[in-house]
C-alpha cells in the first residue's frame, strides 16, 4: 500500500510519504477494531474520533487525516482497487496528495470471511 500511494504521489510531483510506526499502530488498531467490531467508520461507536485516537497514544500532529476501505477482494488487488476508489473520492485523494502531510501508517487486516479493512492515517507537522 505503501508503495502504491507513493507511486500516486510521484506522479503529482509530491514527495513520497514516510512511513510511521507510531502512526501504524494507530491505523491497525483502528481497522483491528472495526473488522472485530462490524462497523466503517472514521468515528468509532463511542463517538472517538481519528484525533481523540491519535491522542491516545500522545501524538498531536498539525494535519491530519484518514482513509479507509473495506472490501471482499482477493489479496493481490486489494491495494489497486482501494487506491483506486480512494482517488475517486475527492476527500480521499486530498488525503494522498495532501500537500503539508509527510508521514503515513497503514493498517490492513483481514477478518474471518475473507474481507479486507484497510485504514490509512497520514500526518504532517
Amino acid at each position: 500500500m505503501l508503495e502504491a500511494v507513493n507511486r500516486e504521489r510521484s506522479s503529482h510531483d509530491l514527495p513520497p510519504y514516510r512511513f510511521d510506526e507510531a502512526l501504524a499502530a494507530v491505523a491497525r488498531a483502528h481497522a483491528q477494531d472495526m473488522a472485530a467490531r462490524g462497523y466503517w467508520s472514521h468515528v468509532t461507536p463511542e463517538g472517538k474520533t481519528y484525533r481523540d485516537r491519535l491522542r491516545e497514544r500522545e501524538l498531536e500532529p498539525y494535519w491530519a487525516g484518514e482513509n479507509y476501505y473495506y472490501g471482499f477482494l482477493p489479496a493481490k488487488e486489494i491495494v489497486e482497487t482501494a487506491l483506486a476508489w480512494f482517488m475517486d473520492d475527492p476527500s480521499h485523494r486530498d488525503n494522498i496528495l495532501h500537500e503539508s502531510c509527510t508521514r503515513v501508517g497503514i493498517g490492513i487486516v483481514e477478518d474471518a470471511q475473507g474481507a479486507f479493512t484497510l485504514v490509512l492515517d497520514f500526518a504532517g507537522d
